[in-house]
């Protein structure tokens, strides 16, 4: 599980309550949402924000923050009502979680078994896959054998795949990519990371 540190600060205007009741929930549908607390508690309306800490899957990417009139959120005569929602990415990297998080990805690639064949033997069984790091930061990984290769990526791509067979050069970046039959590449998704040592 993740935690992650959230503040509201739009605490403002003219109301008769004295707090807010907050909610979190996967969808835009408050009556699916929960209490950050687990039970109906008034949050004091405070001068410079309300803070809380979430503990939440890792695979989940977003949620919805609900902030509910202390009157609840179905408007009547005898009531105000209502509720304001707001959208929190919890992949942003200014989220006070302390951490990014990222996409690790699971690259599946024999062009290693089909780089051959070339006048200079340092580009033989070698491949150049590039993406972009966890931290904004281009990199580059060496395929040399036939092995699972994961990577940790900013947004979950490869930016580009390259190699040599027979003197010409291969490249690519949309994937899966099949440049010579029967040696292709392709990559999948594979939960969520901080660093390249976070993945499987």
């Amino acid at each position: 599980m993740s935690l992650h540190q959230i503040t509201v600060n739009n605490f403002i205007g003219t109301t008769p309550c004295n707090g807010y009741y907050i909610y979190t929930g996967l969808t835009t549908n408050i009556n699916d949402a929960n209490y950050i607390n687990g039970s109906a508690t008034l949050i004091p309306i405070p001068p410079n924000g309300y803070t809380f800490i979430i503990t939440i899957d890792p695979t989940i990417k977003n949620i919805y923050l609900f902030v509910e009139h202390c009157d609840g959120h179905n408007n009547s005569n005898m009531n105000q009502g209502g509720y304001q929602m707001s959208y929190v990415d919890l992949r942003c990297s200014d989220c006070n979680t302390g951490t990014t998080i990222c996409d690790c990805v699971l690259v599946d690639s024999s062009l290693v078994s089909g780089a051959t064949g070339n006048t200079n033997p340092s580009y033989n069984n070698v491949v150049e896959i590039n993406y972009t790091d966890c931290s904004g930061t281009p990199q580059t990984y060496y395929q040399t054998s036939l092995v699972a290769i994961y990577l940790c990526t900013q947004s979950g791509v490869i930016d580009s795949v390259s190699f040599r067979n027979n003197n010409t050069l291969y490249t690519s970046t949309t994937f899966p990519w099949t440049p010579i039959f029967p040696f292709t590449i392709g990559y999948t998704i594979n939960g969520t990371c901080t660093g390249n040592g976070d993945c499987p």
